[in-house]
């Protein structure tokens, strides 16, 4: 949040400024499940913290746009212990995420600020 609060000047004077980060499906409330707790708890104050600095920048730059991005699974040394459980063909090489995450920011000029998206364009709920 201290980085988005020194990049808001540049962000507010920049047409179709985009401030997004990486979140976690795990930090979405509605869909709780199993899992570490801090770490979820971490994702869901992230995913909070979004959502209110796109209700409060929407009220001086309508085309400015927040957003949390879900990547999926990964193939990093992060999500090898979870790997196994992961289904056939949404494992992603680094380049996919980063090929998905950029089309989803490409795309968050044609909805609302405020948004958390998986990394194929579904809408997580908070």
């Amino acid at each position: 949040m201290r980085i988005a609060a020194a990049l808001k000047p540049n962000l507010l004077l920049a047409p179709g400024a985009r401030l997004v980060s990486v979140s976690s499906q795990m930090g979405s409330l509605e869909r709780a499940s199993s899992g570490d707790i801090a770490y979820r708890s971490s994702k869901a104050a992230l995913n909070m913290s979004l959502k209110c600095l796109a209700i409060e920048w929407s009220r001086t730059r309508k085309r400015l746009r927040v957003a949390a991005l879900h990547p999926g699974t990964t193939d990093t040394s992060l999500s090898a212990p979870f790997q196994a459980n992961v289904p056939a063909g949404k494992l992603f090489s680094p380049s996919q995420t980063a090929s998905y995450l950029l089309a989803r920011i490409d795309a968050l000029h044609d909805g609302p600020s405020g948004r958390f998206l998986a990394w194929d364009g579904e809408e997580i709920p908070w």
